[in-house]
């Protein structure tokens, strides 16, 4: 192969909301894009449980499938042996680089660059900045609900703006920040994905690698947030006006980040895949979010003995344990808790030393509600002071995901594939240099 590859791993876009916005005149590389080269469709997994992001670009990265790679929870590919794409090429003599895949682990040799997402505890490969980015967004992640940034994660974002972005860019970078603050928070969102891509095209062309992979997720972000207040969306539902203004579109900005993006990697003289891995379809009803507002203080508070806490994406958390007592006391009383209402407070997924907990209520949690046990008897009377408000879901998973390939052109829609089968497509590009052969 001679042509070098980036993998745009656009999470959860769904091409039929993007053929809506095309259609509005909207989004001219997207429409540029499949009017040339097309698009397939791609099937995954049937269970809704297995429908998670973290699941599904592993089966697209490994080739297998959830029953045959069983990594379930958000950082379980950590202590797996399973090769992933860009070992497999690295192995056969190329040079490979990644910027921010979920649920990927770096296992490279000699990668340029590397930045595992913020939920991996996983190696970087890079210069002392990108290591400093990496330490600010986990930062920032794991602090969302509660919009705090330390001065280091501050500093840190400042010292990559002046250093990897490029200065015709910055007018966008302040554009994005004075909306983002100054009422359309969403733009935070748009803001981070923005600088991701700088980031990315610039270590890119520095170094040029035969294989590179970007993951944005703003997009499934927003839309999971802000779906009923698109224009693409035709169903009956509205967000709440104290939630967000009926005239803003925060799914329409994002997927103008992405059209600009688009456009500036046709410019890099690389073929382009844009994955979606799934997509998503609109909620049949409104769901509430919430998030622990302290998760060691509220384990504390209910009598719950652990060894650490780590917070993950949205309503998740990871527990671990000293004892297998702990963990069986923990659980028990994990799955016992309901709102006063009978609603259950969490779902949990046991391990030998871990629980994978998220916090599963889905209604408005109101200052009256308090915490009880299946017997009915009080386990916390301030749950409401427990928890931060982070959405209301608009959108959910589905199995079908896109595929565009600047290297192939095909009908829109008219070949469905797959998702896992991607893994053996990209592999082909990428055959043995005689001087890997016997290596590994």
């Amino acid at each position: 192969m001679t042509t070098p590859l980036i993998v745009l791993e656009m999470n959860e876009v769904n091409f039929e909301w993007v053929d809506e916005y095309i259609k509005r005149r909207k989004l001219a590389n997207f429409e540029r894009l499949t009017n040339v080269y097309g698009y397939r469709t791609t099937y995954s997994e049937t269970d809704y449980e297995h429908l998670e992001p973290w699941i599904q670009w592993v089966s697209f990265r490994t080739g297998l499938t959830y029953s045959e790679h069983e990594v379930f929870r958000l950082g379980d590919i950590q202590g797996l042996a399973m090769a992933q794409l860009w070992e497999s090429i690295e192995k056969r003599g190329y040079r490979v680089a990644a910027f921010s895949p979920i649920n990927g682990v770096n296992r490279t040799e000699n990668s340029p660059f590397w930045l595992p997402d913020p939920w991996v505890q996983s190696r970087v490969s890079g210069d002392k900045l990108l290591q400093r980015f990496s330490s600010a967004l986990k930062q920032a992640a794991n602090d969302n609900a509660n919009n705090s940034l330390t001065i280091e994660t501050i500093i840190t974002l400042l010292a990559v703006v002046f250093r990897r972005v490029r200065v015709s860019r910055w007018h966008k970078l302040v554009w994005f920040a004075l909306k983002a603050f100054t009422g359309k928070k969403w733009y935070r969102v748009v803001l981070l994905d923005f600088l991701l891509f700088e980031y990315f095209r610039t270590l890119w062309l520095l170094h040029r690698p035969d294989f590179a992979t970007l993951f944005l997720n703003g997009a499934a972000h927003l839309q999971h947030h802000y779906l009923f207040n698109s224009k693409a969306y035709k169903g009956p539902h509205r967000n709440p006006k104290w939630y967000i203004n009926p005239d803003h579109d925060p799914l329409h900005d994002i997927y103008q980040l992405y059209d600009y993006i688009l456009n500036e990697l046709q410019k890099l003289n690389a073929r382009v895949i844009i994955a979606t891995g799934l997509r998503q379809i609109p909620c049949r009803r409104p769901v509430y979010y919430y998030r622990l507002r302290d998760h060691a203080k509220f384990l504390a508070e209910v009598g719950i003995c652990f060894k650490s806490v780590t917070p993950r994406m949205s309503r998740d958390f990871l527990i671990e344990f000293s004892s297998q007592e702990d963990l069986l006391g923990a659980s028990s009383i994990l799955k016992d808790m309901r709102i006063h209402n009978g609603e259950r407070v969490f779902e949990v997924d046991q391990r030998d030393r871990s629980l994978f907990v998220y916090l599963c209520v889905d209604n408005e949690i109101c200052k009256s509600d308090i915490i009880v046990n299946s017997i009915g008897s009080c386990v916390l009377g301030n749950f409401y002071n427990h928890v931060v408000f982070v959405a209301i879901k608009n959108g959910e998973h589905d199995a079908q995901g896109y595929i565009v390939d600047t290297g192939t052109k095909i009908i829109n829609g008219a070949s469905q594939t797959s998702l896992k089968s991607i893994h053996s497509e990209i592999l082909k590009l990428y055959p043995d240099l005689p001087e890997s052969i016997g290596q590994g």
